[in-house]
C-alpha cells in the first residue's frame, strides 16, 4: 500500500522502482527522502530516535540540531522526507489493531496560512 502527503504535487503514484525495492527487500515498510539543500528547508528530517527511525518536523527540530554538520561539512540530518511511503499490508494492519500505536502515529503540524 502507498502512502502519500497530499502537499507534494510531484509524488509519482505507485512507482515501480520503490514497489520492487520494498518487495525485493522484503520490507515491511521504506520511505522515500531527499538531501535537504539548507538547514532551513521546510521539510521533515528522517532519523533515528531511540533506536528506531522517525521523521522529525522542520517546526519542531531545534536551529542547533537542523545546522548541525558532519565531519565532510554536509548536513548531519540531511535526510527530507518527501512524503512517500510503502507498507505492506501485513504491517498496515497491525499498525490498525495496536491503538498505543495508532494513537501515536498522529501529528499536528502547525503551518502558518495567509
Amino acid at each position: 500500500m502507498q502512502v502519500i502527503g497530499v502537499d507534494n504535487v510531484l509524488n509519482k503514484l505507485l512507482d515501480p522502482l520503490q514497489i520492487g525495492f520494498t518487495a525485493m527487500k522484503d520490507l515491511e515498510a521504506s520511505l522515500k527522502c531527499c538531501v535537504k539543500r539548507s538547514p532551513d528547508e521546510k521539510v521533515g528530517v528522517v532519523c533515528k530516535k531511540n533506536g528506531k527511525y522517525d521523521i522529525i518536523e522542520y517546526s519542531e527540530l531545534p536551529s542547533d540540531l537542523a545546522e548541525k554538520e558532519t565531519e565532510e561539512g554536509g548536513l548531519y540530518y540531511e535526510l527530507g522526507s518527501i512524503l512517500i511511503f510503502m507498507l505492506s499490508s501485513q504491517k498496515l494492519l497491525a499498525l490498525c489493531s495496536d491503538t498505543k500505536t495508532l494513537n501515536s502515529l498522529y501529528h499536528t503540524a502547525h503551518k502558518k496560512i495567509e
